[in-house]
This record gives structure tokens, sequence and C-alpha cells, in this order.
């Protein structure tokens, strides 16, 4: 089977392009709200305080270990340093304020859009946006026992830089690049079982990038049931279905 006209025109596109500028424009293109959160995170350094362990009480505390992930209370904490319902009480408002470190108010900074996708990076991050199905939430488990989301992200819809790739990241399970590069069923298999499916492996261009790329996806034949692997498709699947209203 041959790769796609428009997944041979980008990869020639990409190489054309020079470093940096190509990256940016194929990253802009196609990554997801967690990955664009997860950028902008960084780049506006809430991590600075957020990452890591807060063992200190004067420590905020890590992203992950959020313990209230409504998305309206999110907002409220990001763009107003509290949200109102810690305002409205007194105590709590006193406690809050008499830290060393307090919660900046990003209104006026962050465009809605942009506190969007902060607010799906934290959810996702503390995995709050999870299924409901049986099957999917069972795959959700499979992948985080496999490691999948140490380098596809926070519930697999990140994007990581992988230098040398064709993408320059890793492409988010719930992205625009899954089409081009896994056609069905049989090729999802392929690439959890063997690393890589025989349609990219026979395409010369496709295997250039492959043999190249820093990262490359693991084999994990031998090390997942046939179980686990239609609950990983089910995971996949209500992951890229549509959001009803979108």
């Amino acid at each position: 089977m041959k790769l796609s006209k428009r997944f041979l025109a980008t990869g020639l596109c990409v190489v054309a392009l020079s470093g940096v500028a190509a990256v940016r424009w194929w990253r802009s293109a196609n990554v997801g709200p967690v990955q664009r959160g997860a950028d902008l995170a960084l780049s506006e350094g809430c991590l600075n305080c957020h990452e890591g362990p807060g063992d200190s009480p004067l420590l905020p505390r890590p992203f992950a270990e959020l313990d209230d992930l409504e998305p309206a209370t999110l907002r409220e904490w990001i763009l107003d340093g509290m949200p109102s319902r810690v305002r409205q009480d007194p105590e709590s408002r006193r406690a809050l304020e008499a830290v060393a470190i307090r919660m900046p108010a990003w209104r006026g900074r962050l465009s809605d859009a942009q506190t969007d996708d902060l607010v799906a990076y934290l959810r996702a991050l503390a995995a709050a946006d999870v299924p409901e199905d049986p099957a999917a939430l069972k795959g959700h488990a499979v992948a985080e026992r496999l490691g999948c989301f140490r380098c596809h992200g926070p519930g697999g819809r990140g994007a990581g830089s992988n230098p040398g790739s064709l993408k320059g990241y890793i492409p988010p399970w719930d992205g625009s690049d899954f089409r081009e590069l896994v056609a069905d069923e049989r090729e999802l298999r392929e690439w959890i079982l063997g690393g890589r499916p025989q349609r990219l492996q026979a395409n010369p261009l496709a295997r250039f990038f492959l043999d190249r790329q820093a990262i490359g996806m693991p084999a994990f034949r031998g090390q997942v049931s046939e179980e686990e692997l239609r609950a990983l498709e089910a995971y996949i699947g209500w992951l890229r279905a549509p959001v009803p209203g979108s």
C-alpha cells in the first residue's frame, strides 16, 4: 500500500523548510488543546511553581495533584488567582493570601482560547477526562501500565518533541496526524505489537524518518494480551470520537 499523496507532499514540505520554522509550522497545524496547554504552561512559567513535589505547605501543588478539576473552577484559578468560593469565604481567603507564594491572576494576559487549552491540559494531566465505557476505561489503564502516556502525553493527547522525526514531535492519538499514520485497526495493532506498520516500513521516505527519529515506538508483542489490545482500541476510539456540538 502506498502512502497518500498528502502524506508524501507534507513530508517533502517539512524537509524543504528550514529547522525551527518547519517544526513550528507543523506543530501549529496539528497539535490539540492538551499539547497547546502544555506548551503554554511552559512558556508562561506555570511549571516554575507547579512542577515537582509540593512537600512544603508554602509551595503550590503539582498540576497532577490538583483536587478541584471542574473546568469553571480551574478557569477562576487561572484568570483571577482564586475561585469565587474561596474569595467569598473570609477564612479561606485570608489563609490563601497569607502564603508566601501566591497564584497570580492571568486575566488580561491570556485569551479565552489559551485559557481553554490550559484547562484541557490540567484535566488531562490529572486524568479527569476518562471514559465511562468499561472497555475504554480499561484501555486507559492498559496505556498507563505500558507507559504510553510517558511519550504520547497526558491521556495520549500530548505531542512531545521527537528530534529527527517527520513531524518533529510524537503524534497525539486524538490529532489529525493519526489518520495518516494509522489507516485501520490492523495498522494500529502493528504499531502496538511491532513498533511500526508494514505500510510505512515498506515506503523508503517513511522508513527514512522512522529509522532516524530519536524516540522510536517500542514493540509490545508478548507484553499485551488480546483483551488488552481490544481495550486499547476502545480507548483510542473513545478519544477520537467527535465531541457533541463541536
